[in-house]
């Protein structure tokens, strides 16, 4: 046992690690979810497990690659759609052979003489790395794809230096299987078979010229076929699917990725492309128009590629997938902040490690398929654009030969010209990194605040802030104005957040001063800060509503910048409504009554003040504040069961509390439904909860930003009524 331990400890803590991301990312805002692709892959899953194939993507601006798909349809089939338990488990285990495999891959690559410390302090890397961990809580392909990857890696290097036709297949249908995963990896396989060529005519075993060179012909052949009987019955399968003209080999986001690179106008490339038809012939369209934009300016296309290979590699704090967005106004957690941190240190100190590692001669096969992978990304990611998820397949050659560097640093170079580079250039990388690390350009949202290690810094004593906030809010809630005010104080005192501007307008409309609330919140308004600001308004709309200004109040909750966030869940905890037994869902006015709803939606989209209604999600929640009377009451609801063709009829479950108290089937169309509710003390409040079976509707009819809606029921009124009404 004390023999394998070292080894297995890596893998223990990698596990631990990535289960422990659980409670620490940020997913309860409803701002951040779903993030990046995860709506999209999730859409496409779920009518997959519904027996209706890839046709999610027949609306959409592209089509994907689709093992992922498969892999998520299939566990959305065993456990269903809602429960993400199974695939966050699965992928937590996939990352953790992932880690067991680099281990493998670094053994193989280092010096004989150092292979196990090489191998063990790649591990660690890999083990602690935040970003891998956090990844394989998301709904992304890159988990899956980096266990392919670099299992088709490892099996690839031990080709090479063993030799052994099985794992040139195993090899082949594992780079066949990552390039159905993520179709960046079939561009590699050309310069991957140049690698098995000339590994291949250099074997030793075999000493006459003629046989080697047979070889060198023979060996990549079957690799190519091998690859070729993974990918190719994809592409014909789905070229057929969307009756293409031309062939579709994997996927068709590369032209809309290359075209989008090359002007970042989204909205411009979507419209045009989707006016195509043909899946083949708009991917076709896309390279085309992206080639013509760098024929007409290469001057101007050069400098964006150099921009997106700084972006590429450089230490950037922002992105959707750190989950940063919500850290000025203190909601995103210390511990994912402080995850965030060890991740840019760890890429900071490696990145030049890595370079040293790579300048030096290790005398094992394997390094070119390590060159191939980075060079290839280094070379295409910033002729489309560069985000930070495309840096994390990356990472795992970078720890390797982080580890090379470390453990050969006292050994002799092979020459003083490269020990010359190799220093130069990792010592350049390394001043580069650790100066994005400290200075940012331009600023970040918090305040003057700029680099990695200051925006962190400050966002974890923005936390720490808006904590004491929530204690405000607390204390005002039970009652102790002149207490709530001197926690206001404090804090503000120490940063002044919009949360604390929310509290005083609430502490001054508790104490009488109506119109300096509505003052206080009228000046803290932030065309740009896009949650806070629709906070503000939804609370300035509440204070209105509670002095029967309805007209007012509704023009502070209807425009988009109220509505874009729909942050119900804020409105729900926060506002406090009026007593009443009504509730017009999607009027405009029905915040701080309902949870669980989309975005108000009305008939005439030119006439935002007009009637509307909303979709409930599959979970949904209506509160009728003061509305108990210690008598049983009905709830009567409008409700429009609507089901595209071949989906199952819509059923809506009532309850409240915990007892279910009925569950109706509701018809497509305008319907009434009436459930009798038991007795609730006078005074007190009537919170129903409401479960919907529920579609995913093409993403057609979704947001370009986020394609996954899960609609339960379409609802326009609920109401409680006496037993006679």
């Amino acid at each position: 046992m004390q023999r394998w331990l070292p080894w297995l400890a890596p893998l223990l803590v990698a596990l631990a690690v990535r289960l422990l991301v659980w409670s620490i990312l940020p997913y309860h805002l409803p701002n951040l979810v779903p993030i990046s692709d995860e709506g999209e892959y999730r859409a496409a899953a779920i009518w997959l497990a519904n027996g209706r194939n890839f046709s999610f993507f027949r609306d959409w601006i592209w089509t994907r690659p689709p093992l992922y798909i498969l892999f998520l349809a299939l566990q959305i089939k065993l456990f269903g759609p809602l429960n993400l338990v199974p695939l966050r488990l699965s992928q937590a285990l996939l990352s953790t052979v992932t880690v067991g495999l680099v281990m493998a891959w670094a053994r193989r690559l280092a010096p004989p003489a150092s292979a196990r410390s090489v191998a063990l302090l790649t591990g660690w890397m890999m083990a602690l790395c935040y970003s891998l961990a956090s990844f394989s809580y998301f709904v992304l392909s890159e988990t899956l794809f980096m266990t392919l990857l670099f299992g088709a890696l490892l099996t690839l290097t031990i080709w090479a230096q063993a030799g052994g036709w099985r794992w040139l297949i195993i090899a082949g249908l594992l780079l066949g299987l990552g390039s159905l995963t993520r179709a960046v990896l079939a561009g590699t396989l050309p310069l991957i078979a140049l690698w098995v060529c000339w590994i291949a005519q250099r074997c030793v075993a075999v000493p006459q010229l003629r046989q080697r060179l047979i070889r060198a012909v023979v060996v990549p052949v079957v690799l190519t076929l091998v690859v070729s009987a993974v990918i190719l019955p994809w592409s014909i399968y789905n070229t057929r699917f969307f009756g293409a003209k031309y062939l579709i080999l994997i996927d068709t986001t590369g032209g809309y990725n290359a075209w989008y690179g090359a002007i970042r106008n989204q909205d411009y490339v979507h419209a045009r492309l989707i006016a195509i038809p043909d899946q083949s012939e708009r991917q076709n369209f896309a390279y085309s128009a992206a080639w013509h934009v760098f024929a007409n300016n290469p001057g101007s296309f050069a400098l964006k590629t150099g921009h997106e290979l700084l972006d590429l590699l450089l230490v950037n704090f922002g992105g959707v997938e750190r989950l940063t967005r919500g850290y000025t106004i203190g909601d995103t957690p210390v511990p994912h902040l402080l995850g965030l941190l060890e991740d840019d240190l760890l890429y900071v100190l490696t990145a030049p490690l890595a370079v040293l590692g790579l300048f030096r001669w290790q005398g094992r096969a394997g390094k070119g398929l390590a060159l191939i992978w980075l060079c290839y990304n280094l070379v295409t990611g910033p002729l489309f654009f560069a985000i930070n998820r495309f840096r994390l397949p990356l990472l795992p050659v970078l720890f390797v030969y982080a580890a090379c560097g470390v453990v050969q640093w006292r050994a002799a170079w092979k020459s003083r010209m490269r020990h010359t580079l190799a220093t130069l250039v990792g010592g350049g990388l390394g001043l580069f990194l650790l100066a994005s690390l400290i200075w940012d350009s331009p600023p970040s949202a918090l305040n003057s605040c700029t680099g990695n290690v200051c925006a962190i810094t400050r966002s974890i004593q923005t936390r720490s802030v808006a904590t004491e906030c929530e204690r405000a809010w607390q204390v005002l809630w039970q009652g102790k104005v002149d207490e709530a005010q001197a926690i206001v104080d404090r804090g503000v005192a120490r940063q002044a957040l919009p949360c604390f501007a929310l509290v005083q307008a609430r502490i001054d409309q508790r104490r009488g001063a109506i119109e300096q609330a509505l003052g206080l919140l009228h000046i803290s308004a932030d065309e740009g800060a896009s949650v806070s600001n629709a906070r503000v308004l939804m609370l300035e709309g509440d204070i209105l509503r509670a002095q029967g200004k309805m007209t007012e109040a509704r023009e502070r909750w209807v425009p988009r910048q109220v509505d874009q966030p729909n942050d119900l869940d804020w409105a729900w905890r926060y506002l406090e409504p009026p007593p009443t037994t009504r509730i017009e869902v999607g009027h405009g006015l029905d915040l701080g009554l309902i949870d669980g709803f989309g975005r108000r939606e009305h008939p005439d989209d030119h006439d935002p003040f007009g009637s509307g209604y909303r979709w409930t999600e599959p979970v949904a929640h209506l509160k009728w504040p003061q509305a108990g009377t210690g008598k049983s009451q009905m709830l009567r609801m409008e409700v429009n069961g609507y089901r595209p063709p071949g989906e199952a009829p819509t059923v809506v479950t009532i309850i409240q509390g915990k007892v279910e108290l009925a569950r109706k089937q509701v018809p497509s169309g305008w319907t009434e439904v009436r459930v009798t509710l038991p007795p609730t003390p006078a005074g007190q409040d009537v919170i129903v909860q409401l479960d919907s079976s529920f579609f995913v509707p093409s993403p057609g009819d979704a947001p370009s930003d986020q394609p996954l809606r899960m609609r339960g029921v379409e609802m326009r009124l609920a109401e409680l009524v006496n037993e006679q009404g």
